[in-house]
């Protein structure tokens, strides 16, 4: 069995992204790709219809158009930033502790100039007069609706947003996982923008609507698009974590501060136990130590240590460098010791 390739795995600036470079341009392009799909979208079916109101029809297809936007942008850059791609995702990620705090301002950053290049793009194919008449496709509340009514529909819908984002894509940690997690991401991106439409314009993303708002120079309402999805992402963060818990075994999964550690799947391990025991070759241990990093050893099924990692910042990190080196003892478990 070849194992050097776990003794040298290196500490990765993000987990599972080997630069910080690469991954803020996927975040940037992978938005970009999702703006640009439903807003441009939006100013043809208008331009069609020579109409400003968008009819069921237009509705129909900007929900299509987002929701296959977001398919593209999660298969293209999944495996280079994590296809965040809205910074209440990414909001989300890390008050539920997936993603590190510090980076939070650099992706969203790079998520805001993605939207706001799609806009500019827009601007430049549609010209002024849809520029100046639907500012470049930005969301606003609808007629009549209460500023409440909008700012409740963006936050709810970004909730079940994040609760679909952390049960596909990070949760199961399959590898090419972002097939499966892509289109359920998209099937619902494309259900809430078409529900919300004539409430809050369905934007769920602060940098779909941003982008539009600062380079049409209109903001309608801005607020709703920055408060709504991020405390929505905020919340179905926590939301996951609650329903997390219901998969587990015990308590095991909660340190001595009381906070929920991320676990590794266990769907293929319960399916096995219920076959019955059956002989494995061997398996990963991912443990903690006193200085609160992550590491993970490959043991031999007689319990002989064969290799061990390096350290990890995060939990994730280390299940992604498992990942990394799985084809070495495809049958091995992915183990975490109790109290973990």
């Amino acid at each position: 069995m070849a194992v050097e390739a776990v003794r040298v795995i290196r500490r990765e600036a993000i987990p599972g992204i080997p630069s910080r470079l690469p991954a803020l341009a996927g975040e940037a392009f992978g938005t970009f790709v999702l703006t640009l799909s439903g807003t441009a979208t939006l100013l043809a079916t208008a331009r069609i219809s020579h109409s400003v109101v968008p009819t069921v029809p237009a509705q129909i297809a900007v929900s299509v158009a987002f929701g296959f936007g977001i398919l593209a942008a999660v298969y293209t850059v999944a495996t280079v930033s994590g296809a965040h791609i809205n910074p209440a995702v990414t909001f989300g990620l890390a008050t539920a502790r997936e993603f590190p705090w510090p980076l939070v301002p650099a992706y969203c950053g790079a998520q805001l100039l993605g939207g706001i290049t799609a806009a500019m793009v827009n601007w430049a194919m549609y010209g002024d007069r849809l520029g100046s008449l639907l500012d470049l496709g930005t969301t606003r509340p609808g007629p009549g609706v209460p500023v409440i009514a909008a700012l409740f529909a963006e936050f709810v819908l970004t909730a079940v947003l994040l609760v679909v984002v952390m049960s596909t894509a990070v949760y199961q940690r399959a590898p090419g996982g972002a097939m499966p997690a892509g289109l359920a991401i998209g099937l619902w991106i494309g259900t809430a923008v078409f529900l919300a439409f004539p409430i809050s314009g369905g934007s769920l993303n602060p940098a779909r609507t941003l982008g539009p708002d600062i380079v049409s120079g209109a903001f309608p309402s801005w607020w709703i698009y920055v408060i709504g999805p991020l405390a929505g992402g905020a919340f179905g963060g926590w939301i996951w974590q609650f329903l997390k818990r219901g998969r587990q075994p015990g308590d095991g999964g909660a340190d001595q501060s009381g906070q929920v550690e991320p676990q590794a799947d266990r769907a293929d391990q319960d399916a096995a136990d219920s076959k019955g025991p059956r002989p494995r070759p061997g398996k990963f241990v991912v443990e903690r130590d006193a200085e609160g990093k992550y590491h993970f050893t490959l043991v031999a099924a007689n319990g002989q240590v064969i290799a061990a990692s390096a350290t990890y910042e995060r939990r994730q990190a280390a299940l992604n460098g498992i990942e990394a080196v799985k084809k070495n003892a495809a049958d091995a478990e992915i183990t975490t010791p109790d109290g973990e």
